[in-house]
């Protein structure tokens, strides 16, 4: 079998997690304002979109890193 390519390999793993990580942002945001939430004062300074931001780049590395870990263990004996 040929190899895939280290590129597809990373956007198997990064597309899907990229569409989750909008998906779960979309709910956490609908529930959790951070304009009107009391923010520690570095998470304060960085303003409402820094929040947004921030946190929409920690879902998809949570995401990201749950994709990763399917795609592991469903080919066990690929390497």
């Amino acid at each position: 079998m040929k190899p895939v390519p280290i590129f597809f390999r990373f956007m198997r793993v990064l597309w899907p997690s990229f569409l989750g990580a909008g998906a779960v942002s979309a709910v956490v945001f609908s529930l959790f304002d951070p304009g009107t939430a009391r923010l520690p004062d570095a998470l304060d300074q960085l303003g409402v979109m820094g929040v947004y931001t921030l946190l929409f780049f920690l879902l998809w590395l949570v995401v990201a890193l749950a994709c990763w870990v399917s795609t592991e263990l469903g080919h066990p004996g690929r390497r």
